[in-house]
Formats: structure tokens, sequence, C-alpha cells
């Protein structure tokens, strides 16, 4: 128990440091990295005696030193940015165009299209559900549709045109969650006809056999939530502590959703919520702890735990000849409990050593902070801060699993960055651009938060 307290001092010392050097300012991704982190550790010590695990001195080692090299990254992004940005950073704040009025007759039909869409992901669900031996109809078909898509010997592998029209739908939802969050901030506007796309996406995610597009959903909400408020407030401080609130309501209100849609897979039926909650938000500290101590990197290729998405496209044109694979991990076993998540280092760890671990983590700050800085201090477009939000997940789930290098490098993100341009200029036409007059703290006056 006192090496996990220990660390979580450490952490949190960490924090107040990555908080500082971000000028007191809490949209920092190496500060959100080490909150989820510490957020996990939390759970993992109030669940300690339960699990009967003992943290050792190299996990304290390695997840410290990992978020020093982040932090590295992050600060070099800085000094960066300022030896290539010489000019003030203080800039006129841009003025109020119009409101974002997509038209009510597109919005119907688009949302016509995704609830289509919706019902043919419905019946793929219940048709792969078959395959994995299904024998109770649609009251069952979540449970083995899941069964089906993880074990590779169904070769379960989704039709083109379906896995491109969710890609679509979700693309559309992401615009309009911008067009609401926009015209809310800037003109006090709220179309209620915009949340129709974004529902029927919601139900679209809601019928997968998986959870985590419900991370990334909240993830980019949020984000695109407190960049606008900040950038719509001169990037004030005094929004921070609402900005740490709504953030922790985000949390608890994903672990509420999360908890729900486990009962479809009946991932969750045999578990009280705070048992739940403590396998999904704090065994991944276990997983890693014992992964550590037993660490041995043998696997049968180069970034077999990480590359999986570009061997997948590279067995499809016949250029290797490895045979698909899973991608979920191996199950670890506990006084009872069991995990098969391990934080985002243990892949790492597998694929590169210690070496890649660090040099990785060192890039992901790097390419974060540099462009958060970029938005917080220069005029930029209202394209590129939904393009940040939309890859910004990985740093959420950093305490859970690795999703940087295999998910964020990947063509489904390529495609997806390019439908969201291409339905982000249809759909709103002449870009926004938003720019940030940065002032003291004390020196903003008059304005409501």
């Amino acid at each position: 128990m006192y090496y996990i307290i220990l660390l979580l001092i450490m952490l949190i010392f960490l924090g107040v440091l990555a908080y500082l050097f971000n000028n007191k300012d809490v949209i920092s991704a190496w500060l959100i990295g080490i909150g989820m982190f510490c957020f996990s550790l939390i759970v993992c010590l109030l669940n300690i005696d339960k699990w009967n695990v003992e943290i050792l001195p190299l996990t304290v080692i390695v997840i410290f030193s990992a978020f020093i090299f982040w932090g590295l990254g992050d600060v070099f992004a800085k000094s960066i940015y300022k030896v290539i940005n010489h000019t003030s950073s203080k800039t006129i704040k841009s003025a109020k165009i119009k409101a974002l009025d997509i038209q009510k007759t597109i919005t119907l039909i688009l949302s016509f299209i995704m609830f289509i869409v919706l019902i043919y992901y419905f019946r793929y669900i219940y048709q792969i559900s078959l395959i994995a031996g299904n024998t109770g109809g649609y009251n069952d078909m979540f449970k083995y549709a899941r069964y089906a898509v993880i074990n590779t010997k169904y070769n379960i592998d989704m039709p083109f045109v379906l896995s491109h029209l969710l890609l679509i739908s979700k693309c559309i939802a992401y615009i309009y969650i911008f067009v609401l969050v926009y015209n809310k901030f800037y003109f006090k506007i709220v179309d209620f006809v915009g949340f129709l796309p974004i529902g029927v996406y919601v139900a679209q995610i809601s019928i997968s056999t998986a959870r985590i597009d419900f991370i990334r959903l909240t993830t980019y909400t949020l984000m695109l939530v407190f960049i606008l408020w900040k950038k719509n407030n001169s990037w004030s401080n005094r929004l921070d502590w609402k900005i740490v609130s709504y953030g922790a309501s985000g949390i608890i209100l994903f672990l509420l959703v999360f908890r729900l849609l486990g009962f479809l897979t009946t991932k969750t039926d045999s578990r009280e919520l705070w048992d739940d909650i403590s396998i999904y938000m704090g065994s991944s500290i276990v997983g890693l702890n014992q992964y550590l101590d037993s660490f041995h990197s043998s696997n049968d290729f180069f970034g077999k735990e990480t590359l999986y998405n570009i061997y997948k496209i590279l067995r499809k044109i016949n250029l290797v000849s490895i045979p698909e694979y899973n991608t979920p991990l191996e199950f670890l076993y506990f006084n009872g409990s069991r995990t098969n998540i391990y934080t985002s280092f243990r892949r790492y760890i597998q694929d590169y050593n210690y070496i890649g671990l660090y040099f990785i983590l060192f890039f992901q700050g790097y390419f974060y902070s540099f462009w958060i800085e970029n938005i917080k201090r220069k005029k930029v477009s209202g394209f590129s801060i939904m393009l940040l939000c939309s890859i910004f997940y990985p740093v959420v789930e950093i305490s859970l699993d690795e999703q940087f290098i295999s998910n964020i490098f990947s063509l489904t993100t390529f495609y997806q960055s390019i439908y969201l341009a291409m339905l982000y200029y249809l759909l709103i036409g002449k870009d926004r651009y938003f720019s940030t007059e940065i002032v003291d703290f004390y020196e903003v006056r008059g304005k409501n938060y």
C-alpha cells in the first residue's frame, strides 16, 4: 500500500508542476493525463486490500519517469513554439460574424439517413450474433455479437460500406455538437433540432458491442466546450475551477452510462456498480504492476500490440503473411477478480522496450502541447479545434489502454479527418476563425463566468 500512496503523492506533485509550467491553465494534455492516472490510482488504492496486490517499486519508477518524459515533450513544444512565433501573443479578438445555421431540412434529411444506417447496423449485429451461436433472439444478440467480434476464429470484419457510413454518422454528430456549442457561447442560441442527429449517433454507439465510443464522444464534447469557452473569455484562468468540476461530472456521467451499456453485453450482470467501476478504472494499475513483475519482450513480430491496424492493411494487400490475431490482451487473475487492461504503458514496453516508452511519451507530450499552444495563442479555424478534440481521447484513456499509436495513426482516423473536413465545409460553409486576447488573470473585468 505504501508504494501506491507514494506514487499518488509524486504524481500530484508533478501535476502541480504541470499546472505551473502551463501558466496555471488546466487545458494541458500533460496535466489531464496525470489527472486520469491519479484517478485510476485512487480507485486502485481503495481496492488494494480486497485485491490483495502490492505495488512494486519498479511500477512507481516506470509510471513517474514516463510522465517526466511526457512533461519534457510538453515543455519542449512550448519552447519551440515561442521560437517559431516571434509575434506577440496578444491579438485582437475576432469580431462575431453570425450564428451558425444549418437548414432544418438538411438536418432532418441527415438524421433520416443516419437512422437508416442505425437499422443497417442493428441487422449486422444480429447477423454476427447468429454466427457466434445466438439462439436467444434479440435478447442475447449483443452478448454473442461481442463474442464474435473478439474471437478471431469467426473472422468477423465489418462491411466496408457500413464502417464508412458509421464513420460519416460520427462526423455529422461532431459537426452538430460544434454548431450547438459555438452558437451557445457566442450568441446564446440553442437550436433543439440540432440534437436530433446527435441522438441518432448516440443510439448507434449504444448498440455497438463496445463502450469505448462513449469515452470518445464525451472527451470530444468536453474538450470542445472547454476550448471555445476559454476562447470566448480571453483564455481566462478564472474558468478553470468550473472546467475541472464539469470534467469530473463528465467522468461520473460516463461511468453511469458505461454501467448501463454493460448490461447489453452481460459484462456487468454479476458485478456491483462499485466493483464494475473499480475493475474498469483501477485494475489497469494492477495489470501493469503484474506485467512489470514478469516482463519479457518476446513478440513474434515488431510492433505486435500497437501496429495491428497497420498490419491489417498490409495483410489485405498481401504484403505480410502475419495471420489475424486478437487485439485485446490476455486476462490477468488476482484474488477473485480479473482484468485485461494494463494502461497504455504495457503495449509500448512490450513492443519497443523502455526506450520506446519514453520516446513515445515525449512525442505525445510534444504533439498535443504544440497544437493546444497554437489554438491558445493564434487565430485558428474552427475545424482545427474540432480535429484536435476528435483525437484527444488517447490522453483521457492513458491509464486504461493504448490508443495513440494504434488508433490516431491509422486509416480510420485518416478517413475520419477527411469526412470531418468535407462535412464541415459543406454544412458550415465559410470557416470560423477564433482569436484569443490573452490577458492577465486580474485584467479580466465585467465578464459573466
